[in-house]
């Protein structure tokens, strides 16, 4: 996993125990676990929680968030996010708290990370009503059938509705068949 060096000064300002108490340090690891990132709860102001070194406790909050979102990104467990830690000569003991914490909480990271979605969602499902058929003497008018389309999703809260005719019902279905030809001689 490769870091900025704003991300690197950022946490050995978090493992400077000069800079960053015992206290404190726990505070903003436990702060970044139930933060609002996570949780989807109203933001926590850090200016009124941490009163001294504001901007270093802002910095040191956003690095490890950093930190800790592309070890989730990267799939990493707490003991390869140990090592990675170690190989940038940090204190054990906050090491080792930092990753006892990413255990509790990488579940959440990964959820955001899925919600917020690197890939297309994936369809599931597709379903389809015929919502009505106008019939019509005058062969010049619009006689259409129309569909009721909808696809569903991995993700059970999003789902694509949509309303076609004939004509464009069977473009689409053959769409999905021409993609699903495609992705079987991808295999």
């Amino acid at each position: 996993m490769k870091l900025s060096d704003e991300i690197q000064i950022g946490l050995r300002r978090l493992f400077n125990s000069r800079l960053i108490n015992e206290d404190q340090f726990k505070a903003v690891v436990d702060s970044v676990v139930s933060s609002h990132i996570l949780l989807d709860q109203e933001s926590e102001d850090l200016n009124n929680k941490f009163t001294s070194k504001v901007d270093i406790t802002k910095e040191v909050f956003s690095s490890l968030v950093t930190v800790l979102t592309e070890s989730a990104r990267n799939d990493l467990d707490s003991t390869a996010l140990g090592t990675f830690l170690r190989t940038l000569n940090f204190d054990d003991g906050r090491i080792e708290y930092i990753c006892t914490a990413y255990a509790k909480c990488k579940h959440l990271f990964d959820a955001k990370l899925k919600s917020y979605g690197h890939h297309l969602p994936q369809i599931k499902s597709a379903n389809w009503k015929l919502l009505f058929c106008v019939k019509n003497n005058a062969e010049s008018e619009l006689g259409d059938q129309l569909y009721n389309i909808q696809l569903a999703s991995e993700n059970e809260s999003q789902k694509i509705n949509f309303v076609c005719t004939l004509q464009e019902l069977e473009q689409l279905v053959t769409g999905f068949k021409d993609m699903s030809r495609h992705a079987q001689n991808f295999r």
